[in-house]
This record gives structure tokens, sequence and C-alpha cells, in this order.
């Protein structure tokens, strides 16, 4: 199924499986729930699945509700079934998948015999990418990698990949998302937790970052959720809104599997090379802060230059000054509340006095909650 969609300034084209079905988010949520209902009753009808509608529908529900009112520029479902729930013999489904693995064998066979129905949340979203700055210390790929490794921890899976001439970042990690007493849930609800797969796409022309997202809430889905959204990323193609309407660059077959690239890793000047004469604030995501003020936090308030918003709960509102001038870096912790700190060059650490101006000089790295700010040579 190939979809056209436009988010301001960009239009996104993708294909879906063809048996994708709609959370109906600009309906009622009984209504949405309705057409489920119904769905599945022509999908399982009349085999072993069919009793596990009520909890399907309850997935479905969750699912939908996690994204009401988020920027999603498309979203669907897929319903898929453990061989227990469909009545088939798990030896020999499982085997093939496995690999040499007794134990990934004998995780997956243990999933696989409980009968099961679950819903496969996808999603994709468009937002701005910051333009490469030649000479940074790597590329944005590489930079976008390690602002992930950094936000989500050692637990979570990071690496580039490659569509065809499409750079990106595929993430696989557990999310916990705290629902007790909103849209669909009670108010004793515990925490619902998702299996993300999770595909970054770099459109540097453009200035824009497609991510495709797949969820799961069954461990036996996982895999299936990574498939998906690869699937689906190597067929996302972009194009600026409003252009000259001309079809973008097909891809290459070969792209429909993602292939890893090598990180690129900066490597420190030897210290007989001069010191830079001008320095730059390399921002997580790739390119450089602006020059001047910049106001980093959640919602960043106050007299600057510019703003810069990070989505991390563990930085305050309005939590650092990063000042930008003739070719000098500082910071300036703003009594946050969970503190400022830089590793220096040597490995040094240092947390910043709120209030107090900080030089920063090359090599050193300003952290705030999961995002990594380094100072480097322009």
């Amino acid at each position: 199924m190939d979809l056209t969609t436009r988010a301001g300034e960009w239009e996104v084209l993708l294909t879906a499986p063809a048996d994708v079905g709609d959370f109906g988010l600009h309906q009622d949520a009984d209504v949405a729930a309705a057409a489920f209902r119904r769905q599945f009753a022509r999908a399982f009808a009349g085999t072993p699945v069919a009793e596990h509608g009520a909890a399907a529908e309850a997935q479905f529900r969750q699912a939908r509700e996690l994204l009401v009112g988020r920027p999603v520029l498309w979203s669907g479902f897929l319903m898929l079934m453990t061989p227990a729930a469909a009545g088939t013999p798990v030896e020999g489904v499982v085997d093939g998948e496995a690999g040499d693995s007794p134990e990934e064998l004998a995780r997956l066979r243990a999933l696989a015999e409980v009968p099961a129905v679950f819903v496969i949340q996808l999603s994709v979203q468009v937002g701005r990418l910051a333009p490469h700055v030649p000479g940074a210390p790597m590329s944005q790929a590489a930079s976008l990698a390690r602002a992930l490794r950094g936000r989500y921890g050692q637990d979570a899976g990071v690496h580039q990949v490659r569509y065809g001439t499409v750079d990106g970042v595929a993430t696989v990690r557990t999310v916990e998302h705290e629902v007790a007493g909103t849209g669909a849930f009670a108010e004793d609800s515990p925490p619902v937790e998702h299996l993300l797969a999770e595909v970054s796409l770099l459109f540097p022309a453009e200035e824009a970052l497609v991510t495709v997202t797949a969820a799961a809430t069954h461990g036996a889905a996982l895999q299936d959720a990574v498939l998906l959204a690869g699937s689906i990323a190597g067929g996302v193609r972009l194009r600026a809104a409003g252009g000259s309407g001309e079809e973008p660059a097909e891809r290459d077959a070969s792209s429909e599997v993602p292939v890893a690239v090598p990180v690129a890793v900066p490597v420190a000047p030897s210290p007989e090379a001069a010191a830079p004469t001008r320095l730059g604030a390399l921002l997580p995501w790739g390119g450089w802060a602006p020059a001047g003020r910049t106001l980093l936090g959640r919602a960043p308030r106050g007299s600057a230059d510019h703003v810069l918003t990070l989505d991390d709960e563990s930085i305050s509102r309005t939590h650092v000054a990063l000042d930008v001038t003739d070719g000098a870096v500082a910071a300036t912790d703003l009594g946050s509340t969970n503190g400022t700190v830089v590793r220096r060059r040597d490995g040094a650490l240092e947390r910043l006095v709120p209030g107090v101006r900080a030089e920063l000089g090359e090599g050193d790295e300003l952290n705030l909650g999961a995002f990594v700010i380094q100072v480097a040579g322009r």
C-alpha cells in the first residue's frame, strides 16, 4: 500500500504492508474499537484465534491511546499471533528462526507455546535535521548514533544502517509509559512496557529526519517489529513539498535489507598539533550551535539569542546557557535541579557551579541528562 503524506515543507512517500489497519485517531475511541473488532472478525473468524479477540482489542485500545495527541505523520497496526494461538505445532516453526543458539531457541519456543494475539503499533514521524557542517569531527549519522546511545543507555541496541543512498540509525530498546488514569487506562493501571524498533533516516539535502517506529508489548513480536520497521524504512522517500513534482529517485533493490556501516570515530590531534584558533559546540544530532547565547532545557525561557529544547525529563526547563562568541565556548548552569557536568579532555569530571560561567576547551564535553555537546575546533 503506497501512501503520500505531507508535513509542513516535506512530502513523505512510504509503502505500508497491505494488511495494515487504521487506528482511527480522527474518530472516537469506541468507534475505532468497533472497526477493529470487525477487522479482527474478518481475519480470524472460525479459527482458534477468535477467542483472543477481547485481549487483542485491549492491546489495540492501549496502543491507540499512546498515539493520541502525538505529532505522527502516519500510523497503523498489524495483528500477529503465536503458533499456539493459531493451533500450529511449535516444532518446525521456531527452529528456522533461532539460528544455532540453544538459548535463543529455548526462549522463542517458550514464547511461541503461549497462546496469544498481539498488535504491533506502527508510526512514522518527520522532524528537522540540523545541517551538516563541513569539517565536523564525525558524520551526521555517527553523531546521531552517539546521541542515541547516550540517551537510551547501554541496554539499547544502536547501530548505523544504510538503505540505498540514505543513511540511518536503527535502535531497539524498551520503554515504559506511565498511563494510569489517562484515556482508556484505569487509575491503578501499571506502566505499559513497549519493545521499540526504530529506524531514523537522514535526508540532509532537505534537512529532514524521518523516524519509523514499530512497537510491541509481547516479546514474541520483537523480531517481527524489527523486520517491519526495516521494511517500511527501506521504502521511505522524501521530497520538498510544492517542488517540481518529480518523483524522488527510486531505491536500489538491495536496499530492502539494512547494511551496517562503520561508525566514524573522531581522532584526537597529537600534542604537537597546533591548537585551533576557533572553537564551536557540536550538537548531539550534528551541526554547530549558533553564535551568541543559547538557552537549553525542556522548555527554555529567558533573554537569549536562541533556545534549544531537549526532550529529557532529567533536564530542567531552563537548564544551562551556552555562549559561543569569537571562537570561544562557555557554559553557565542556570540553577538546574540535577546539575550540569563537564567532562574535560583529560577525562576529569567537573560539576558546574550554578550561575558561574565556565570556559570550555577543545575536547571538553557538556553533559545534559542523556545529551552530550562536544567542543571542537572549527
